[in-house]
């Protein structure tokens, strides 16, 4: 989307329509059911992916070719990061494993940016 030089708001939207009209069939044809969904979490995973889409795109639209990869490591940082916490909180703390793994993390990340 940094190649289109279209804007950060307009990227965005373009992009969610292509994905919704990508997927769309896909959930027809396996069937849509409803029935017992938490909305709540569907509601809150898309509204969450939603800003972080907007986010993202709305700084990839404004940075040169040469920071493109910064900006994808930070990604990937923030990707890991967040189901890496949520491991730690289901699992009732931080071992000293998991915690070497955070600051090797934290390292790598550092060294490739």
């Amino acid at each position: 989307m940094n190649k289109s030089n279209l804007n950060g708001g307009t990227s965005v939207t373009f992009f969610a329509v292509i994905v919704l009209l990508t997927v769309l069939p896909f959930g027809i044809y396996n069937g849509i059911n409803i029935s017992g969904t938490r909305w709540w979490f569907a509601v809150l995973a898309g509204c969450t992916g939603a800003l972080g889409l907007i986010a993202f795109n709305s700084v990839l639209s404004k940075v040169s070719k040469g920071e493109v990869g910064q900006l994808f490591i930070l990604m990937v940082v923030v990707q890991v990061s967040i189901p890496a916490i949520y491991h730690v909180y289901t699992n009732g703390g931080l071992t000293l494993k998991t915690a070497s793994g955070f600051v090797a993390a934290i390292i790598a990340a550092i060294l490739l940016v």
